[in-house]
């Protein structure tokens, strides 16, 4: 098994071949084929509830694709938009909710919602990449957690970002040798200890993004099973380890 820290570079270096690779799998192809052809037909909330094809392959462009049998609550979800502060949308502590209500706003935009790109090229987009990313995840978890940190980064503003994620805080964790434990602190405790931590602003610039998640894919190496008992697939060079571990973290 090769190192999270090499799969995650051959994988984050060729992106667009990846994504394209990913796109031309038959499952993928067919799937995006059925989406095209139908979505123009939505036109309600209604209409994209009963489309168990196409409802599946919205939620999944989102990461939601277990949501697809909790339809009551999908449901709410696209009645209630997102232009009201109090709509469920907006109060789900999980933001991919909030991004897939905006994506389907049929409550502000009606029967034009899917002729938007935010629900249809983009959906397709974003559905390729989340294939990509599980794919990915389903022989390396690690890589794939490197690969949704790099795609999420620039949204992370505040520690509740971070908070409000599993996956983030568990990159962020993991890249900074907190202990699982700070998760049994209260929220606002936690939070000043991320502060400490991290310049948020950082998070804007790719550069420092891509050293972070080298820093994170050779963690999780070194934190490996594997490495632990001396798998040969998982070896991370020292110079590298030595490197990554000596930068500031308080500008990444």
């Amino acid at each position: 098994m090769q190192s999270t820290f090499s799969t995650f570079q051959i994988i984050s270096n060729n992106l667009s071949r990846s994504l394209e690779t990913t796109a031309k799998s038959p499952a993928v192809a067919q799937q995006t084929k059925y989406f095209k052809q139908h979505i123009g037909e939505v036109k309600s909330a209604g209409d994209l509830m009963k489309n168990y094809r196409l409802l599946s392959y919205a939620l999944k462009a989102f990461g939601l694709d277990d949501m697809v049998n909790s339809r009551a609550l999908v449901r709410k979800i696209l009645d209630g938009g997102v232009s009201d502060p109090k709509s469920l949308a907006n109060k789900m502590n999980d933001t991919r909710f909030k991004e897939f209500a905006k994506a389907f706003d049929f409550a502000a935009h009606g029967a034009q919602t899917t002729s938007r790109a935010a629900a249809s090229t983009e959906i397709i987009e974003k559905f390729t990449r989340q294939t990509l990313e599980t794919e990915a995840g389903a022989t390396n978890e690690s890589v794939r957690l490197a690969l949704y940190f790099t795609r999420k980064a620039a949204t992370i503003t505040s520690a509740f970002d971070i908070l409000a994620d599993k996956a983030l805080l568990k990159v962020v964790r993991t890249t900074l040798s907190m202990p699982e434990a700070m998760s049994q602190q209260n929220i606002d405790t936690q939070a000043k200890a991320l502060d400490k931590k991290i310049k948020y602003a950082d998070f804007q610039d790719p550069a420092k993004v891509k050293r972070f998640v080298q820093r994170f894919t050779a963690m999780a190496d070194m934190n490996a099973p594997q490495a632990v008992s001396g798998g040969a697939g998982l070896a991370v060079g020292q110079d590298l380890l030595m490197s990554l571990q000596g930068l500031k973290l308080g500008g990444l």
